[in-house]
């Protein structure tokens, strides 16, 4: 998939990290929910820094992800510094 077409070759990354999944995921969804090592993540957030504001089909951020999955908090404060909003939640941001 797109995750490990990025993972391979994250110094020539291309359209990859912009192509979301059937689940409206983008492979910085997928690093952050697969626990990808801080390096990956930090190279796809340089190679797509719009991606960290990009939500899935059920309106979660790659910060969610990584929070859920307690990343490490060099990429929680990275995801949070491009998409600082994210911190509110998905329920803030639907109005519920």
């Amino acid at each position: 998939g797109a995750l490990e077409v990025s993972f391979g070759r994250l110094g020539e990354l291309c359209f990859c990290e912009r192509e979301k999944d059937e689940d409206g995921l983008l492979p910085l969804h997928l690093a952050c929910a697969k626990q990808a090592p801080p390096e990956v993540v930090s190279a796809l957030l340089a190679a797509y820094p719009e991606g960290a504001r990009e939500k899935d089909k059920n309106g979660r951020l790659p910060l969610h992800f990584a929070c859920e999955k307690q990343a490490p908090p060099e990429v929680q404060l990275a995801l949070l510094a491009a998409c600082p909003e994210g911190a509110r939640g998905k329920d803030e941001d639907a109005g519920a």
